[in-house]
């Protein structure tokens, strides 16, 4: 059965559906505070932008950021061992096991035991490799946030927007992106264009439906009349705060309002349930899971709740029993990622006849860093001042491989496409993949804004 047949458990068609449930005054205050905090300085379907730029075929109109918490082993994903490398010293004797494998057409991407379950993914979707990333900070927080945002800062309170805030904000909707798994830093589009955030897809779908109101119970002492009578008093608050002609200062509280509103319409949240099919397909056992993650950004772009995802994979931090424990998640996450490109090359994009999901969007894959090439005391690895990413999807330069470690696994020059000796002016920070992604997105300002210097040749 088609994913887009209106008789498919992931498809819109059941979004219509009644939905039962139950309203307290706790829930209606959640309710109605996240309706200020939507409403900021800006409204909650965002601006406008240059969004007409990104209708363009060549340009990928959905968005999803997947990023692996903890600094992933780059050895055995995108920068995997030779014999030549191998042989130096500065390589743990346990890698000697996890032979390359070469991607079917596309010679030059060689990945290590970790991603083999996803070669047929990279065969099937336009794929890229960026090895030797320089990444100065390896505290777990300002790295992370650094390839979030493509911006680096020395202080943890520094926040700047992410990539996908940035993306979600110019392009639109209601909301602007969503994010399963850990939060992300949001800066100033924490007001302007706020997502709707969650650690899994049970709570996320809790979040986003429409309490019955007929069927409501309350606790003793409350009533339906003293809840409307609450949410009253809370915008007469927020009127009397602004100036006295408040009228243009008030249509983003509208906007807001009328925007889940929208939201609770559609019944979104039925569109979320894990299904017996999506469970089998993914291999989810729990619904925080990294297959449990995958199946939501997948949902998320079926059921046009948002073009914008950003998904948080935790548990690379493997200071101890590396190989017993990285491996096999790495592992884990290639398979799901297998079945996510399967899905998106095999479903419609809903909101273009005639391409489908892997026709339309651009994925990019990042950490926090990459680990140690050799194991500490508890047989685990550290942090390590380099970093990878893979990018998929429309645009995306396909075969191509970006940047270079050297024999010792640090960080080359990356310069003309090709490695060089590092220097400032040389290395390849993540401003540079950043700004370019952006670019290709149809962000031009905003790519400039970030780095004047892109990665040439990355996308097509």
């Amino acid at each position: 059965m088609n994913r887009n047949d209106p008789g498919h458990p992931q498809s819109g068609g059941a979004m219509n559906s009644a939905r039962s449930g139950r309203i307290d005054r706790r829930t209606l205050l959640k309710v109605t505070g996240s309706c200020f905090a939507a409403a900021g300085f800006s409204t909650f379907a965002g601006v406008t932008g240059n969004r007409g730029a990104v209708g363009a075929p060549q340009r990928p109109r959905n968005f999803v950021h997947i990023h692996l918490r903890g600094g992933w082993d780059a050895l055995l994903g995108t920068d995997p061992l030779d014999e030549a490398r191998f042989s130096s010293d500065a390589f743990d004797v346990n890698y000697k096991g996890t032979a390359p494998s070469a991607v079917v057409g596309k010679d030059s991407l060689l990945v290590g035991a970790g991603l083999a379950p996803a070669l047929a993914a990279f065969t099937a979707l336009p794929t890229a490799f960026v090895n030797g990333l320089f990444n100065e900070v390896t505290g777990h927080a300002l790295a992370e946030n650094y390839m979030y945002t493509g911006r680096q800062s020395l202080s943890a309170t520094r926040v700047f927007p992410s990539l996908a805030a940035i993306v979600g904000q110019v392009w639109g909707g209601a909301p602007s992106h969503v994010v399963f798994g850990a939060s992300v830093p949001l800066g100033e589009t924490a007001f302007s264009n706020p997502p709707i955030m969650a650690p899994n897809i049970d709570l996320f779908a809790k979040m986003i439906a429409k309490p019955d109101i007929s069927q409501a119970k309350f606790k003793a002492g409350d009533s339906l009349a003293a809840g409307n009578e609450l949410v009253a008093q809370l915008d007469k608050l927020h009127r009397a705060r602004l100036p006295a002609d408040a009228s243009a200062f008030h249509e983003p509280w509208t906007a807001s309002r009328l925007a889940l509103e929208k939201i609770h319409a559609g019944s979104f949240d039925r569109s979320f349930a894990l299904t017996d099919e999506v469970r089998t397909r993914y291999g989810i056992e729990d619904n925080g899971s990294i297959e449990a993650l995958l199946a939501a950004a997948f949902t998320t772009l079926t059921s046009r709740f948002s073009r914008v995802v950003t998904v948080n994979m935790a548990g690379f931090d493997t200071h101890t029993e590396h190989f017993d424990t990285h491996l096999p998640l790495l592992s884990r996450f290639a398979t799901a990622l297998d079945v996510f490109a399967s899905d998106l090359a095999t479903t419609e994009d809903p909101a273009q006849e005639g391409r489908t999901l892997a026709d339309t969007t651009l994925v990019y894959i990042t950490s926090d860093f990459t680990r140690t090439p050799t194991l500490n005391a508890q047989r685990g690895t550290d942090h390590w001042p380099s970093g990878s990413a893979i990018l998929m999807g429309c645009g995306v330069a396909d075969g191509k491989v970006f940047g270079k470690t050297d024999a010792r696994y640090r960080p080359m020059g990356w310069q003309g496409n090709k490695a060089v000796a590092l220097t400032d002016a040389t290395r390849l920070s993540p401003e540079r993949v950043s700004a370019s992604l952006l670019a290709t997105l149809g962000l031009a300002k905003e790519a400039q804004a970030l780095s004047p210097v892109r990665l040439e040749g990355l996308f097509v």
